[in-house]
Parts: structure tokens; sequence; C-alpha cells
């Protein structure tokens, strides 16, 4: 794909991107006023309510400020019973910002959930949810979000207070968590990263340089359950020649996780990494690698080696899931990623940051 074409698509996942910040938040005032304004629930229920809410508005708005990265975005927005409040956007701040804003808002949802005491949720939460449909049980997810959000904070002893309140289990099953869930039924969406086996119309497929990097008999890997398989036939684009697609999800209506134990583990390993605690960080790291089939951890025992073996375990644990490119920003390693540079009559380039929609910056200049 030549840079023209990869700037053409950076623009329009912007425009989307921003476009979701302002629909998650007038929908959670909406969910907000509706919640305060009815009689039909109790104090504690309206609690409950709004810790759900806030919780997910602050896995949303971390998916959305990684997105934008330096950009920023915007963290303020007048009240919604106000007339044109949703042309009234606050400024964009900055990707330290945001970050706060995140936490403020899970650190805000734990504390309405706490006010809501140990009942159970005034709604029917899906299935995808199951194990987390209490407010006592629900308060571990919100604080599997902060760990999250310290992590890219780097508040490394936040991550690990965090982690210790929500489903970690150093030895327990790395699969288990909350997922998204999707079916056919009318009004609800199907697994749009799904795709029949072998494809030969946009298959998503796998660089070369991600089968390379990975350990022999990882099963993540290589194997009859590993998230990738080799096509029939090679996909050629370009520059590129594809032998492996991505078969992560077996139909169109299988369920993705949101945040996993698996995670939660990798969080561990790199916090204690990051806070000197190595012993720790190589058990977390060899329940990962022994549980694909991999020999324990036998590198040194220091934060360097430590850090590249974290991201190393991040890069094919959560394979495909978003992961890799703030990863990589964060320890600063972008130009690490490959491929990029020129290749054939094209300049690859891997982005800092999505860029900011020209609408906005235009929406800016008119209402300084």
């Amino acid at each position: 794909m030549a840079q023209q074409q990869v700037q053409m698509i950076r623009q329009v996942f912007s425009i989307l991107i921003i476009l979701h910040i302002h629909k998650q938040e007038e929908e959670r005032k909406i969910l907000f006023a509706q919640h305060k304004n009815t009689t039909s629930i109790t104090l504690e229920e309206q609690k409950a309510v709004e810790g759900f809410a806030r919780t997910l508005q602050a896995f949303v708005t971390l998916n959305l400020a990684n997105m934008q990265g330096k950009n920023g975005i915007r963290e303020s927005f007048t009240d919604l019973l106000t007339p044109g409040d949703l042309l009234k956007p606050g400024k964009f701040g900055t990707y330290e910002s945001a970050l706060a804003l995140c936490k403020k808002y899970a650190d805000d949802g734990l504390a309405a959930l706490n006010a809501a005491g140990q009942i159970a949720f005034p709604f029917k939460v899906n299935s995808g949810f199951a194990g987390f449909t209490s407010v006592v049980q629900f308060k571990k997810f919100n604080r599997a979000v902060a760990a999250r959000i310290a992590m890219y904070q780097k508040d490394w002893n936040g991550v690990l207070t965090a982690l210790n309140e929500s489903y970690l289990d150093i030895t327990g099953n790395l699969k288990s968590g909350p997922v998204f869930i999707f079916s056919t039924v009318a009004n609800d969406i199907t697994n749009a990263l799904f795709h029949n086996p072998n494809s030969t119309t946009a298959p998503f497929v796998v660089f070369s340089d991600v089968i390379a990097a990975a350990e022999a008999n990882d099963k993540r890997i290589f194997g009859a359950e590993a998230k990738v398989a080799q096509r029939t036939n090679p996909r050629q684009s370009g520059e590129f020649n594809s032998t492996h697609e991505v078969v992560m999800y077996k139909n169109n209506v299988s369920s993705a996780s949101i945040i996993r134990n698996e995670e939660l583990v990798l969080m561990y390993a790199e916090a204690k990494t990051q806070t000197g605690a190595f012993a720790d960080a190589k058990i977390a790291l060899d329940l990962i690698r022994t549980t694909y089939g991999l020999p324990a951890y036998a590198g040194a025992l220091d934060q360097p080696t430590l850090i590249d073996e974290v991201l190393k375990q991040r890069r094919f644990s959560l394979f495909f899931e978003g992961h890799r490119w703030f990863d990589m920003r964060r320890y600063g390693r972008l130009a690490q990623v490959t491929p990029q540079g020129n290749i054939g009559t094209n300049n690859f380039v891997v982005f800092e940051a999505m860029s900011r929609p020209d609408a906005e910056v235009q929406w800016d200049l008119a209402n300084p």
C-alpha cells in the first residue's frame, strides 16, 4: 500500500474515532440523566448504574486516547440539557491529560460502585459479562481497566495495586474475563474480524516477520489451536507475499476478549519488572510460556532483558487485539516495527498517532 493510501485510511479512521468520542459521551450523559431522574430505583441502584457507566466510559476513552496519542482528545462537553450542547465540544487536551481523565473515570466508577454496596445491577447484563453481573464482581473489572490505564501512565505501583483488586490469577485460567458477544439477531452485530479461511476477497493475512519471530512450537502460532494458519494459496499484495492468515474466530458470532486474565498476568510481569521484582516477573512469564508449549524463561533477570521478553509475549498473547502498536510506541520502539521504509517503489511509514481530522482542526480555528 502506497504512503498516500495509508494517509487516506488514516484520515478515515481518525474521523470515526472523533465521532465515536462525541457519541459515547452523548450516550453516557443520557444514561446519567436517566438514572438520576428516575424514582423507580433506589439510591444504591443509581450508584450501581453510575459505576457501570463510568467504568465503560474509562475503557472506551482509553482506546480513543491511545489511537489519537500525542494529538489528545476532547475532554469536556457542556451539559446535555443545554440547547446545542453537542455543537459545543471542549478543547483538545494532551495525551497525558487524556490518560488522567481515563483514570478519573475509572476511579469515579469505583467510588460509585463502592457506594452501591453489594447489590446486583438493576438491569440485565449480557452473557459476555458472566461472572461480573453484581457490583462486587464488576468492581474487579473496573480495577482491570484501571490497571491498563496505569500501565500507559507508567505508574507501575498503581498497576500492581489495581491488579491486586482485579480478577488477576497468577496460576489460573488465562482465558477468564468478560468478552464481547455477537449474534445474527436483528439489531445485533456479527464479529467483523471473522473471515472465511483461504478467502480471496479481503482476508486478514499475517506479515511473514510475525511467523519468523515466533519460537518453535509456540502454540499461539503453530499447531491446531494457533491464532494463525497457513493459507492454501499465499496472498500477494504489491511487494508482500503472505503465507498465513488470522484464524482466531471460528465463525461470525465468535466472542472476542475485552480484558482477560492473560493480559493481567502480562501487566503484572511488566510492573514487577519495572519495580525490580524480577523473580516475580519470571513466575508470571513462565506461566505464559509453559501454557503455550514453550520452556520456562531462561534469559537474564534484569530489567532490559525482561522487558524485551514481556513485549515479545504480549506480541503473541495479544496478537490481533490492538496492543502491539501502542506497546512499541510507549517504549519508543516504533522504528523496530516492520515492515517500513522503502520497499519496492513505495515508502511505508509506521505513524506515531492517528491524525486529527481536518474538520476538528477547522472547528477550533473558527471557535477559538
